[in-house]
Protein backbone atom coordinates (compact mmCIF):
# COMPACT_ATOMS: atom_id res chain seq x y z
CA UNK A 1 0.00 0.00 0.00
CA UNK A 2 1.32 3.38 -0.51
CA UNK A 3 0.84 5.65 2.52
CA UNK A 4 1.61 9.19 1.89
CA UNK A 5 4.68 10.20 3.25
CA UNK A 6 4.42 11.49 5.85
CA UNK A 7 6.82 11.06 8.67
CA UNK A 8 6.17 10.39 12.49
CA UNK A 9 8.97 10.59 15.17
CA UNK A 10 8.89 8.23 18.19
CA UNK A 11 5.62 6.55 17.36
CA UNK A 12 4.21 5.42 20.67
CA UNK A 13 7.43 3.43 21.65
CA UNK A 14 7.30 0.77 24.59
CA UNK A 15 7.44 4.33 26.76
CA UNK A 16 4.01 4.65 26.37
CA UNK A 17 4.46 8.27 25.64
CA UNK A 18 1.83 10.24 23.41
CA UNK A 19 1.60 10.17 19.65
CA UNK A 20 3.17 13.23 17.78
CA UNK A 21 1.54 15.78 15.87
CA UNK A 22 1.49 14.32 11.91
CA UNK A 23 1.87 16.99 8.88
CA UNK A 24 -0.93 15.40 6.82
CA UNK A 25 -0.20 13.88 3.47
CA UNK A 26 -4.00 13.32 2.63
CA UNK A 27 -4.93 13.37 -0.82
CA UNK A 28 -8.10 14.05 -2.80
CA UNK A 29 -10.59 11.45 -1.15
CA UNK A 30 -9.57 12.24 2.27
CA UNK A 31 -9.80 15.98 1.72
CA UNK A 32 -13.27 15.65 -0.31
CA UNK A 33 -14.87 13.36 2.83
CA UNK A 34 -13.35 15.66 5.30
CA UNK A 35 -14.69 18.67 3.47
CA UNK A 36 -17.99 16.89 4.02
CA UNK A 37 -17.89 16.94 7.44
CA UNK A 38 -16.57 13.71 7.70
CA UNK A 39 -14.51 12.63 11.16
CA UNK A 40 -10.82 11.47 10.37
CA UNK A 41 -8.52 9.54 12.36
CA UNK A 42 -4.47 10.32 12.09
CA UNK A 43 -3.41 6.45 11.16
CA UNK A 44 0.63 5.87 11.19
CA UNK A 45 2.23 2.45 10.76
CA UNK A 46 5.21 1.77 13.13
CA UNK A 47 7.71 -0.22 11.42
CA UNK A 48 7.75 2.36 8.45
CA UNK A 49 7.81 5.73 10.54
CA UNK A 50 5.26 7.01 7.81
CA UNK A 51 1.65 8.08 8.31
CA UNK A 52 -1.45 9.29 6.41
CA UNK A 53 -4.77 10.88 7.44
CA UNK A 54 -8.05 8.63 6.93
CA UNK A 55 -11.44 9.32 6.20
CA UNK A 56 -15.31 7.95 7.83
CA UNK A 57 -15.90 6.68 4.52
CA UNK A 58 -18.80 4.12 5.53
CA UNK A 59 -20.78 3.13 8.99
CA UNK A 60 -22.59 -0.59 8.91
CA UNK A 61 -23.97 -1.27 12.45
CA UNK A 62 -21.39 -0.60 14.99
CA UNK A 63 -18.80 -1.18 11.83
CA UNK A 64 -17.04 2.17 10.48
CA UNK A 65 -14.71 2.07 7.41
CA UNK A 66 -12.22 4.59 7.20
CA UNK A 67 -10.66 5.20 3.97
CA UNK A 68 -6.77 6.79 3.07
CA UNK A 69 -5.77 8.75 -0.14
CA UNK A 70 -5.00 5.76 -2.10
CA UNK A 71 -7.94 3.75 -1.02
CA UNK A 72 -6.90 1.36 2.04
CA UNK A 73 -9.11 0.49 4.08
CA UNK A 74 -9.57 0.00 7.93
CA UNK A 75 -12.81 -1.18 9.61
CA UNK A 76 -13.52 -0.16 13.53
CA UNK A 77 -15.96 -0.85 16.18
CA UNK A 78 -15.95 1.05 18.76
CA UNK A 79 -11.87 2.32 18.08
CA UNK A 80 -10.96 -0.97 17.99
CA UNK A 81 -9.95 -2.60 14.46
CA UNK A 82 -11.89 -5.23 12.75
CA UNK A 83 -10.38 -5.59 9.35
CA UNK A 84 -8.33 -3.85 6.94
CA UNK A 85 -7.74 -3.87 3.18
CA UNK A 86 -4.76 -2.83 1.03
CA UNK A 87 -1.98 -3.08 3.66
CA UNK A 88 -0.93 -6.74 2.62
CA UNK A 89 -1.71 -9.69 4.65
CA UNK A 90 -4.67 -8.19 5.48
CA UNK A 91 -6.49 -8.76 8.48
CA UNK A 92 -10.42 -10.25 6.52
CA UNK A 93 -11.89 -9.89 9.71
CA UNK A 94 -11.93 -10.38 14.15
CA UNK A 95 -14.24 -11.54 16.94
CA UNK A 96 -13.10 -8.65 19.14
CA UNK A 97 -16.19 -8.80 21.63
CA UNK A 98 -14.61 -10.17 24.86
CA UNK A 99 -11.87 -7.62 24.41
CA UNK A 100 -13.81 -4.87 23.71
CA UNK A 101 -15.79 -5.52 26.64
CA UNK A 102 -13.25 -5.81 29.05
CA UNK A 103 -11.56 -2.75 27.57
CA UNK A 104 -14.46 -0.59 27.73
CA UNK A 105 -15.81 -1.80 31.20
CA UNK A 106 -12.00 -0.75 31.94
CA UNK A 107 -11.98 -4.61 33.76
CA UNK A 108 -8.76 -6.41 33.96
CA UNK A 109 -8.58 -10.05 33.18
CA UNK A 110 -8.67 -12.73 30.70
CA UNK A 111 -10.05 -13.04 27.42
CA UNK A 112 -9.77 -14.42 24.31
CA UNK A 113 -9.66 -13.03 20.51
CA UNK A 114 -9.86 -14.19 17.06
CA UNK A 115 -8.29 -12.95 14.30
CA UNK A 116 -8.76 -13.97 10.32
CA UNK A 117 -5.52 -13.28 7.76
CA UNK A 118 -5.04 -13.54 4.07
CA UNK A 119 -1.71 -15.80 3.90
CA UNK A 120 0.79 -15.63 0.84
CA UNK A 121 -1.07 -17.81 -0.50
CA UNK A 122 -4.43 -15.69 -0.98
CA UNK A 123 -5.97 -18.30 1.83
CA UNK A 124 -7.85 -17.50 4.71
CA UNK A 125 -6.46 -18.41 7.96
CA UNK A 126 -8.04 -17.89 11.29
CA UNK A 127 -5.83 -17.84 14.14
CA UNK A 128 -6.70 -17.06 18.84
CA UNK A 129 -5.02 -15.66 21.04
CA UNK A 130 -5.26 -15.27 24.67
CA UNK A 131 -4.96 -11.79 25.73
CA UNK A 132 -4.52 -10.79 29.45
CA UNK A 133 -5.95 -6.84 29.95
CA UNK A 134 -4.75 -4.35 32.70
CA UNK A 135 -5.56 -0.94 33.46
CA UNK A 136 -1.99 1.29 33.28
CA UNK A 137 -3.30 4.12 35.03
CA UNK A 138 -4.43 7.75 34.21
CA UNK A 139 -2.06 9.58 31.57
CA UNK A 140 -2.79 12.85 29.37
CA UNK A 141 -3.34 12.66 25.48
CA UNK A 142 -2.37 15.48 23.24
CA UNK A 143 -5.83 16.88 21.54
CA UNK A 144 -5.46 19.98 19.41
CA UNK A 145 -4.53 22.98 21.17
CA UNK A 146 -5.48 20.97 24.67
CA UNK A 147 -4.66 17.41 26.88
CA UNK A 148 -7.17 15.19 27.34
CA UNK A 149 -7.01 13.35 30.19
CA UNK A 150 -7.48 9.43 29.62
CA UNK A 151 -6.90 5.82 31.00
CA UNK A 152 -4.46 3.47 29.50
CA UNK A 153 -5.37 -0.10 28.78
CA UNK A 154 -3.24 -2.53 27.65
CA UNK A 155 -4.34 -5.85 25.96
CA UNK A 156 -0.92 -8.34 25.65
CA UNK A 157 -2.12 -11.26 23.69
CA UNK A 158 -0.45 -14.09 22.54
CA UNK A 159 -1.07 -17.63 20.45
CA UNK A 160 1.06 -20.77 19.82
CA UNK A 161 3.63 -18.42 17.45
CA UNK A 162 2.90 -14.40 17.56
CA UNK A 163 2.34 -12.04 20.73
CA UNK A 164 0.81 -8.62 20.40
CA UNK A 165 0.54 -5.32 22.29
CA UNK A 166 -2.37 -3.13 21.65
CA UNK A 167 -2.65 0.12 24.17
CA UNK A 168 -5.55 1.91 24.34
CA UNK A 169 -5.92 5.67 25.84
CA UNK A 170 -9.62 6.05 27.00
CA UNK A 171 -11.32 9.29 27.74
CA UNK A 172 -13.66 9.77 30.73
CA UNK A 173 -16.79 8.95 28.73
CA UNK A 174 -14.75 5.51 27.40
CA UNK A 175 -14.24 6.54 24.03
CA UNK A 176 -10.99 5.08 22.64
CA UNK A 177 -9.36 8.83 21.68
CA UNK A 178 -5.74 7.06 20.58
CA UNK A 179 -4.69 3.55 20.07
CA UNK A 180 -1.87 1.23 18.89
CA UNK A 181 -2.80 -2.05 17.34
CA UNK A 182 -1.48 -4.73 15.85
CA UNK A 183 -2.84 -5.36 12.31
CA UNK A 184 -0.85 -8.71 11.76
CA UNK A 185 2.95 -9.96 10.98
CA UNK A 186 2.65 -7.60 7.56
CA UNK A 187 1.33 -4.71 8.21
CA UNK A 188 2.70 -4.75 12.21
CA UNK A 189 1.58 -2.27 14.62
CA UNK A 190 -0.88 0.81 13.43
CA UNK A 191 -1.27 3.86 15.75
CA UNK A 192 -4.13 5.66 15.49
CA UNK A 193 -5.15 9.27 17.00
CA UNK A 194 -8.65 10.73 16.85
CA UNK A 195 -8.51 14.43 15.18
CA UNK A 196 -10.36 17.39 16.74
Amino acid sequence: MRWASVIIVGLLLASCSALPGVTPGAGPAVGNLASQGKPVLQVGILSKKTGTLVALDTVRGPFETWVSADGASITMRDGMMVATRGLGGDMLGSDIDESRAAITRRSPGRVTRFHTFLDGENRAQRRAYICDIADRGPRDVPFGAVSVPAQLIAEDCASQDQAFLNLYWLDQSGRIVQSRQWAGEFAGILTFRIVP
